[in-house]
């Protein structure tokens, strides 16, 4: 007999790209009232920290693959998506800037720089699932030291966290790509899948509530 697919996931992401959509149009209608904007604040509380949470819980089944393999598979599922239409971006965003003469004789190479910076973070999610894949593989891959990992990676998750509106958004990829926000929520997406089935009454209110959020 053949496994039936769960859709309740694909459900979910459906109506969370329709939310990040929509969020974007607004953002993009109201520019920067739209953080006054009460149906945008509301869909940002939530639409990617549950993205988050859905890679979380698709997480474990990297642990099967030894780490070439895993970040192999990764980098062409993520980084290579990333890199690829981030390029695009760039390319087609500068030759509509020269078109509407913004990059003039007055403005600076810094100015062109933070631009070009500022396209690379279009696409954070990639780069935040694909760190936080690296980030807990060894956790879940390698048992027989699970404590000491376990130690050290929230230590290190930590330290990100008091340093997160320090760090200069430039430089710290930590803060730009959202990593130690979404770090916890992972961890969640991912205890979720290893636990979440034992408990069935817990498993399918979760679900369900998890729904409804993306349905309001």
């Amino acid at each position: 007999m053949e496994k039936t697919r769960d859709l309740s996931f694909d459900i979910l992401k459906g109506i969370l790209i329709l939310l990040v959509v929509f969020g974007h149009a607004v953002q993009y209608e109201f520019a920067e009232d739209s953080y006054h904007n009460i149906v945008f604040d509301f869909i940002y509380t939530f639409h990617m920290p549950l993205f988050v949470m859905v890679s979380g819980y698709f997480f474990y089944s990297c642990t099967k693959r030894n780490f070439k393999e895993m970040f192999s598979n990764k980098a062409k599922r993520l980084l290579l998506p990333w890199l690829l239409w981030t390029v695009i971006m760039i390319i087609l965003m500068t030759i509509m800037r020269l078109y509407l003469d913004i990059y003039n004789s007055s403005c600076s190479i810094k100015k062109i720089l933070l631009d070009i910076y500022s396209e690379f973070r279009t696409y954070w999610f990639l780069i935040c699932i694909f760190c936080l894949t690296i980030f807990y593989y060894p956790l879940f891959r390698f048992k027989r030291k699970r404590t000491c990992i376990f130690i050290c990676l929230l230590m290190l998750w930590i330290i990100e966290l008091l340093v997160f509106y320090k760090w200069p958004t430039i430089f710290g990829i930590v803060k730009s790509y959202q990593i130690s926000r979404m770090t916890l929520i992972f961890g969640i997406g991912i205890l979720y899948y290893l636990y979440g089935n034992k408990l069935r009454l817990v498993h399918k209110t979760v679900l369900f509530f998890i729904c409804i959020c993306g349905v309001i």
